[in-house]
């Protein structure tokens, strides 16, 4: 059994580590049945976790992009006020921006097409993983997830940090989830 050590609980008092000790508090503890058992990650899922690490990267550095094209036209006093931001009116007024030196012009359209190139890492990084999902042993688990009210694809991040299921214990670990895969499973 591989228990993580985050999880093991002690008082404030039992600072001092000793073999015996901790051998004696780790019995009672297992005894108990108050250790949370934990698994390592196969390659697969470590494989899925990494993309959805690099897909969390492209959002960061789109959310990052964006703010540094919004900051730079608030600098020269160029806000937009017709409505919500990166939309398609949105984009059409960044058409029509002009400005009057050739360095400010050269900065703007850098900072246009560097958006617009994370916004399509993105698409390729959410392209992949929606082709890798439904080939991983956790697939019924996201299923699952995206049958809830509000949940969708995107609750991977979730998933990929609670670890892989081990054999027995994935309906322990998550019976309702499990239900709700059944019953979308009988339903498709």
């Amino acid at each position: 059994m591989v228990v993580a050590p985050a999880l093991i609980t002690k008082r404030s008092g039992e600072r001092i580590k000793t073999n015996r000790r901790d051998a004696i508090t780790l019995a009672g503890l297992r005894r108990a049945g108050e250790l949370t058992r934990v698994s390592a990650p196969d390659a697969a899922h470590e494989a899925v976790r990494d993309l959805v690490r690099a897909r969390e990267a492209a959002v960061d550095d789109l959310r990052r992009k964006r703010q540094q094209l919004l900051c730079f036209l608030s600098r020269h006093s160029r806000i937009y006020s017709g409505g919500g931001h990166w939309t398609l009116a949105h984009r059409r007024c960044f058409a029509r921006q002009k400005f009057d030196h050739a360095a400010q012009q050269i900065v703007f359209q850098e900072r246009i097409d560097a958006t617009k190139d994370a916004l399509q890492r993105l698409r390729r990084l959410e392209k992949q993983l929606a082709v890798i999902v439904p080939e991983w042993s956790m697939a019924p688990v996201v299923e699952a997830y995206q049958a809830m009210r509000g949940a969708s694809f995107l609750v991977l991040r979730l998933q990929t940090q609670s670890g892989p299921p081990d054999d027995e214990g994935c309906e322990l670990k998550w019976p309702r989830i499990m239900a709700a895969a059944k019953v979308a499973a009988s339903l498709s």
